[in-house]
């Protein structure tokens, strides 16, 4: 009695263990599922109905050698709009304060914008030629996601940085994770190439990297796959920008509401 205990006890860690990761799909299956990340960016933004959202932003600062003394500029909160396929958005809060908003953000330092589907066209449009690399499967059962690795040449690439009406196009790489079965996306995350570059006279580095996640927000009756966090730092001569936001509070849109605050202190 005593020895099969001993045994059935041995066999216990075999029953627990956990299940090895599920293979990669075979090339041709690999090609099919970026194609349809491809179908799900080409079409997301035709897919989104007009709404607002709450943006939470904080944008910190770094002029070190170093990169890691980062100082907080400020924080911001306010609504953004999608409407008729265009981003608008309309500053409440600077640092918890509603008055005079304006002239509490910190100048002459990167601010974002384009995280809902214009990213996702600098990356899988045909004419960039995007070269995607599998990499690995994450996940098990029903919500596997695929993960590839991709870059994108400067002289094919659509992204940009706008700096004082100087345009800098830069070449990009990095990687996406998109469900297996339909493609959506569940985050991707871009590096630009930092080159020198000729700006008012001066050399200095560009550069801005972008990493965002998705997850289903409800607006109406329906769910779509919206935002949800997004960091993206941004290099400009020796400045280091780094930007946190958080969009929360997905609603539809309605052109009749405003927000109206006291006149300024």
């Amino acid at each position: 009695m005593f020895g099969k205990f001993v045994l059935a006890a041995a066999a216990l860690p075999a029953l627990f263990a956990q299940p090895a990761p599920p293979g990669p799909p075979d090339p041709a299956a690999q090609k099919a599922i970026v194609e349809r990340a491809r179908a799900f960016a080409l079409d997301y933004s035709n897919r989104l109905q007009d709404f607002t959202c709450t943006r939470l932003m904080t944008r910190s600062a770094d002029n070190s050698k170093t990169r890691d003394h980062f100082k907080r500029l400020e924080t911001q909160e306010g609504d953004l709009s999608y409407v008729n396929h265009k981003e608008s958005y309309v500053r409440l809060k600077v640092n918890g304060e509603t008055t005079k908003v304006d002239q509490r953000v910190k100048k002459g330092y990167f601010i974002p914008g384009g995280e809902f589907g214009s990213y996702l066209l600098g990356i899988f449009q045909e004419k960039v030629k995007a070269d995607f690399t599998f990499d690995r499967v994450e996940g098990a059962g029903e919500r596997k996601a695929c993960v590839f690795r991709y870059s994108i040449a400067k002289d094919v690439s659509t992204f940009a940085l706008m700096a004082d009406g100087n345009k800098y196009v830069l070449g990009h790489s990095g990687w996406i994770s998109v469900d297996c079965e339909t493609g959506a996306m569940n985050r991707f995350h871009m590096e630009s190439e930092k080159p020198v570059v000729e700006f008012k006279g001066h050399r200095i580095v560009v550069g801005n990297d972008v990493d965002v996640r998705y997850g289903l927000s409800t607006i109406g009756e329906r769910e779509f796959l919206l935002p949800q966090e997004a960091l993206e730092m941004n290099t400009f001569d020796k400045t280091l920008t780094k930007v946190e936001i958080q969009f929360t509070r997905y609603r539809k849109y309605d052109a009749s509401s405003a927000i109206t605050f006291g006149p300024d202190k």
